[in-house]
């Protein structure tokens, strides 16, 4: 075991031999002693006046030593206490669970498992065929480090919890602290961070080279994937690097002015800041969904980008009755409109194809909701949007751009436990 040592947390009962060998052999400014009413005993009157020193020591007592649920709080409140009173970081700390019952030890393994790194045992040779106590004399010095500290596992365990919240970036950030930690499974979380991080990115919609860097992980991906089971997430990290390809093509093709996999792609994240309890973010990225939903139904009628109409670039007709029917929208050059959401929309009775004329009824019927993002903080109000602003939104603009709920991309379920 490494030094400087300053804690050690203890379990008493039984032999108290054990315990005086292991604070011997390692022995710490600071020992908590974990024990029952029955074994407080032994602390005072065997194990301190045995020691070659005196340490600062103190009792944690279990109320109710055979009960699993009970000793935990005890001992994890307890815990924590003493550490902080002390000024104890975990790796200055060991604890050892040789003593005490079955229940006490489990109970202590439990509360230290994500604030000690190492831990000890005292084994050795026993008595009744190795299934009794150490013969006095026999011991030896089992030590090793936490293994909820050795894998990483406190750092997967919160980076699951982000992810499945949609909080990618914060996931990526904790699995590569784990990678750090978990040396033999560097290779792997290192992966799972790159990808945590590649879905940060597809959240704000900066996808350029996305595609590339996801090659460098797709085989350990898949590897690991086919070794837990999850097909699911086999199936998705197939299809998903052809999708962030085709998405950045499609970003890189602003002539086109079709947006068909970004507007899905902002309905999904607007599904997970509502997912987050994050309204206002949501119904924002609602309302530019209806936007880009608007400007590509301009750029197929008019050839506009973005919202923007080149009236040079129209029939004379055309371009006529648009000037009239928006003058103050009109550009300093004289021949670009400059279009919001409801002028997309107004716009379109003059496009040449039968299917967008009669598009102000869409605006009419999506004016409630879109208005419901005006009054909010992110918008031009103080008013905090709220979950059943965001769902009145959700189902009006689901229903005015005529996607269904399942044709919306989501996350696979990913396990970082393993």
């Amino acid at each position: 075991m490494e030094t400087p040592i300053r804690g050690a947390v203890i379990t008493v009962g039984g032999s108290p031999e054990p315990i005086i060998k292991v604070l011997s052999w390692y022995p710490p400014e600071h020992v908590l002693f974990v024990v029952s009413e029955q074994s407080r005993g032994q602390i005072e009157s065997i194990i301190v006046p045995a020691l070659p020193y005196r340490p600062q020591y103190e009792i944690a007592l279990m109320s109710n030593p055979d009960d699993l649920s009970s000793c935990y709080q005890d001992c994890r409140r307890q815990l924590e206490d003493w550490l902080r009173r002390w000024g104890l970081r975990g790796e200055e700390t060991y604890f050892d669970y040789t003593g005490g019952t079955k229940t006490m030890s489990a109970a202590l393994a439990l509360a230290a498992v994500d604030l000690i790194p190492r831990y000890h045992y005292v084994g050795g040779k026993r008595d009744k065929e190795g299934l009794g106590q150490v013969i006095s004399g026999m011991e030896r010095s089992v030590a090793g480090i936490n293994p909820w500290i050795r894998l990483g596992l406190k750092y997967r365990h919160v980076a699951a919890h982000f992810y499945e919240n949609g909080q990618a970036e914060q996931a990526a950030v904790l699995l590569e602290e784990a990678a750090e930690v978990a040396t033999d499974r560097t290779q792997t979380l290192t992966a799972m961070g790159a990808l945590c991080r590649i879905l940060a990115r597809l959240d704000r919609l900066d996808v350029r080279n996305l595609s590339h860097e996801l090659g460098r992980y797709q085989s350990t991906l898949l590897t690991l994937f086919e070794q837990q089971g999850n097909r699911q997430a086999c199936e998705w990290l197939r299809e998903f690097r052809d999708r962030l390809l085709a998405l950045q093509r499609e970003l890189e093709q602003e002539q086109t002015g079709q947006h068909p996999m970004a507007l899905r792609e902002l309905l999904a994240c607007a599904r997970r800041r509502a997912r987050q309890g994050y309204y206002d973010d949501a119904i924002a990225r609602l309302y530019r969904a209806v936007e880009l939903f608007a400007q590509d139904r301009l750029a197929a009628a008019f050839g506009a980008r973005l919202g923007i109409i080149r009236l040079d670039t129209l029939d004379p007709d055309t371009a006529a009755r648009l000037r009239e029917a928006f003058p103050t929208r009109l550009g300093e050059d004289g021949v670009s409109l400059k279009l919001g959401v409801r002028d997309c929309f107004r716009a379109l009775e003059f496009s040449p194809r039968a299917e967008d004329r009669g598009s102000s009824a869409l605006y009419d019927r999506l004016k409630p909701v879109l208005e419901l993002r005006n009054q909010s903080w992110l918008a031009h109000g103080t008013r905090p949007a709220s979950r059943e602003d965001y769902e009145r939104m959700w189902s009006a603009v689901l229903e005015t751009v005529g996607i269904a709920e399942e044709e919306i991309p989501d996350w696979p379920p990913l396990r970082f436990d393993v």
